[in-house]
């Protein structure tokens, strides 16, 4: 089957589809290799439950750090930001992140999604210069980041959303369903 025809059929997301006939294959080649008679395919997204239990036991490695930032990136290119300018804002706000990490308290994880929320600050551009950060809010709700839970991605994208001059109120979409212990 081709991508499209797993995603109607099988009901998978097209970034798994896409590498499923790979895993098969290289799954099918293994058991053959080691006389396997059975082959077990988990049911659910194995691959976001994998990157879900790398993020929960050790999410502050420098190289998962980097692989989010990188993934972040490929976003921002795909939606055709100013590279420079979110880099600068990324450093800027890394910069206040340390700066005041003692009156926050936040842990890395935190400055972590900071730093992607600045790489994607203006992806709503790519939609509309008016009201970007209302697109930038929607456009990053809706893509899947490299192991940032949907949650961390709604943090993201509040972020992305009030980088201008508007304040959050209780009555906004997405940050009402904070909680106090989220936000």
């Amino acid at each position: 089957m081709s991508a499209d025809e797993m995603v109607r059929k099988l009901h998978l997301h097209y970034t798994g589809s896409e590498g499923m006939t790979a895993a098969l294959q290289t799954n099918l080649a293994l058991a053959r290799r080691f006389n396997d008679k059975v082959i077990v395919v988990p049911e659910g997204d194995f691959q976001k439950d994998l990157l879900m239990d790398l993020l929960a036991n050790n999410p502050q490695t420098k190289t998962f750090q980097d692989e989010v930032l990188q993934a972040a990136r490929e976003i921002a290119k795909k939606y055709k930001t100013d590279h420079k300018h979110a880099e600068h804002v990324g450093r800027f706000a890394q910069q206040i992140f340390a700066e005041l990490k003692d009156l926050h308290g936040l842990d890395a994880k935190y400055e972590l999604l900071l730093r992607v929320a600045a790489i994607l600050h203006e992806t709503g551009m790519f939609v509309s210069a008016r009201e970007h950060h209302k697109h930038s809010l929607y456009l990053i709700m809706n893509t899947e980041i490299f192991g940032l839970s949907a949650k961390d991605r709604t943090i993201v994208a509040l972020l992305a959303r009030y980088h201008r001059r508007y304040n959050p109120d209780n009555n906004h979409p997405h940050f009402s369903d904070l909680s106090r212990a989220t936000a």
